[in-house]
């Protein structure tokens, strides 16, 4: 959304994505993320350095489709 400032520019704000958004994004289950640390629930920063961190499940998965398919492929030419 758009908002004029003094100067009648216009200025954006970007919304950060919360964890939930995040874990969806990498193909995470909800609240993936969401476990006990030190006796409380991890902290947001703990769970976006986690997210960061990690590989996204669904492009993995398409990936290893991918070398296994040319594996297939490589057996059956000799």
């Amino acid at each position: 959304m758009a908002q004029l400032n003094d100067n009648t520019e216009e200025t954006y704000v970007v919304r950060r994505i919360t964890p939930v958004e995040a874990e969806r994004l990498q193909g995470f289950p909800d609240n993936y993320t969401n476990i006990e640390y030190n006796g409380k629930p991890a902290p947001d920063s703990l769970r976006y350095k986690c997210l960061g961190n990690s590989f996204s499940v669904n492009v993995v998965k398409w990936i290893a489709q991918r070398i296994l398919d040319v594996e297939k492929d490589s057996d059956d030419v000799t």
